[in-house]
């Protein structure tokens, strides 16, 4: 057993105990990373690869299983290798590998922990307790410990030497190191149980990261459940999930009772199937639309490391706009921009963007605040176009909005997204069916089909990604349309 705790194991084990119980007994029960996840990993991969580039001189740990990679790691070490990447060690069954390990002076060495994210979190700081324990304990002398995360605030491509950011923390290591002995052995008195843990569901199934159990954990809780009941208190959260009342339908009136008006409210209208609908506001908001009306939608990516000029980490680059018209004798029309190759797709795509959408007419999005930053993004990148880009923003009108403050339907499941809200309003439209069906998904195939360059799997993505695209501001013209058609049908 023993022999089988990594470090990713430990981590599991600090989230909750029955993780890492399941994750050794029983990992058949986790859920099949996405995607999404699968991108994610991917980006982790490829900044740690790239993060070794700050190091010259380092050599690769390569080896056939973790014995191997201890063997080989031992051999560099003997023979005075001084900056190793991947570095294998091992101590009482606990297995590390240590992103960069370089050697200081004579005597000591330091640790480097290499993150795809844009500060320190606390899940780093217990990554590298537990390499400095398995090291030290192998005999060499830490001393220091470095988180270095992306730097995206003032790195542009293509000057990548100030990608990273390097932080010093080798005090807090320290802190968590003097307690690990203790700690490693309650994680083993865990696996040593023949039986599943018992572990009450909760907010530590989706922090620091969601756990791959959390579908098997969460079955008996239903789509629309107390967690949908915004701002409950923690306490009162706890004392429901101690006693697994998950459903609504079975909150006590006493309980219900102890909460606020708008929490009783939304319980209230869930238990009666109420629809909620302000026409008098909706009619309001509805009226300040001019057209010709531009239902807009765009789908970007935001990698961690930029390849395009002038462009930081993280910063969103749009691929791919879609755009239905609908003029006031109701005439509808589409126009759309994909971009298909790796050049900077923005000039191309704002050229299309200021040639569709004229100066006049109000641009309706799901979610303003997401297109009107890129927007304004666009609109610095390229100052000749940004009297045109700025008109557009100032044009901008939230259809979300609506379904936020003024409509609330139960079978919207506490929730007011465009999927959510589109198969309700229009049963006849859904995301169902559509090989891509979520925007995380649709930046992650853009990005593989580009880097792919296979002509079979780009035609395939560009051909789902129109679809997907295309679906998004449809669904907003026929909900406008169900809109004006409820408030006409109200006079």
């Amino acid at each position: 057993m023993m022999n089988h705790l990594t470090k990713s194991r430990y981590i599991k084990g600090l989230q909750c105990p029955k993780y890492l119980w399941l994750d050794f007994h029983d990992p058949g029960k986790a859920t099949p990373p996405s995607d999404s996840k699968k991108s994610q990993f991917q980006q982790g991969t490829d900044v740690g690869i790239l993060g070794r580039e700050y190091f010259p001189g380092g050599v690769l740990v390569t080896g056939f299983g973790n014995h191997k990679c201890q063997e080989k790691t031992a051999n560099l070490l003997t023979q005075g290798v001084e900056c190793l990447f991947e570095a294998t060690f091992k101590w009482e069954g606990i297995i590390v590998k240590c992103d960069v390990l370089r050697k200081t002076d004579n005597l000591t060495w330091e640790l480097f922990e290499i993150k795809s994210s844009t500060k320190v979190k606390d899940e780093h700081i217990e990554d590298l307790a537990i390499q400095w324990y398995v090291v030290q304990m192998n005999g060499i002398h830490l001393k220091k410990a470095y988180v270095m995360h992306i730097n995206n605030q003032d790195c542009f491509y293509p000057d990548l030497s100030n990608l990273f950011t390097q932080v010093d923390v080798t005090s807090q290591v320290q802190n968590i190191v003097s307690q690990l002995p203790q700690r490693l052995q309650t994680f083993y008195t865990w696996l040593s149980q023949p039986t599943e843990l018992e572990q009450p569901i909760g907010e530590h199934c989706t922090q620091p990261y969601t756990c791959n159990f959390k579908e098997y954990c969460w079955h008996e809780v239903p789509e629309v459940s107390i967690f949908q009941i915004s701002r409950l208190d923690k306490k009162k959260k706890a004392a429901l999930i101690a006693k697994k009342t998950f459903h609504i339908e079975h909150l006590s009136p006493d309980f219900i009772g102890t909460l606020s008006t708008n929490q009783q409210m939304f319980i209230h209208r869930y238990l009666q199937r109420e629809t909620h609908v302000n026409y008098a506001e909706i009619k309001n908001l509805l009226s300040q639309l001019i057209y010709p009306l531009y239902f807009f939608d765009f789908e970007a990516g935001n990698p961690a490391i930029p390849r395009f000029n002038g462009v930081r980490p993280y910063q969103r680059i749009p691929f791919q706009f879609s755009c239905h018209i609908l003029t006031a004798d109701g005439e509808l029309t589409h126009c759309e921009y994909l971009h298909t190759d790796r050049e900077d797709p923005r000039p191309p795509l704002i050229q299309a963007l200021v040639h569709n959408i004229s100066n006049a007419g109000s641009v309706i999005v799901y979610n303003q605040g997401y297109e009107k930053s890129v927007l304004q993004e666009l609109a610095t990148f390229m100052p000749e176009f940004a009297s045109h880009l700025h008109s557009i923003v100032s044009r901008l009108w939230d259809q979300m909005a609506i379904f936020q403050n003024y409509y609330q339907h139960p079978d919207f499941l506490g929730s007011i997204s465009l999927k959510k809200v589109l198969p309700v309003l229009v049963p006849n439209l859904s995301y169902k069916e559509l090989a891509i069906n979520q925007g995380d998904m649709a930046k992650n195939r853009w990005e593989t089909a580009i880097n792919s360059g296979d002509l079979v799997i780009q035609a395939q993505t560009w051909e789902e990604l129109r679809e997907y695209c295309h679906q998004d501001t449809l669904a907003m013209v026929e909900i406008h349309h169900y809109l004006t058609g409820l408030i006409n049908s109200n006079r």
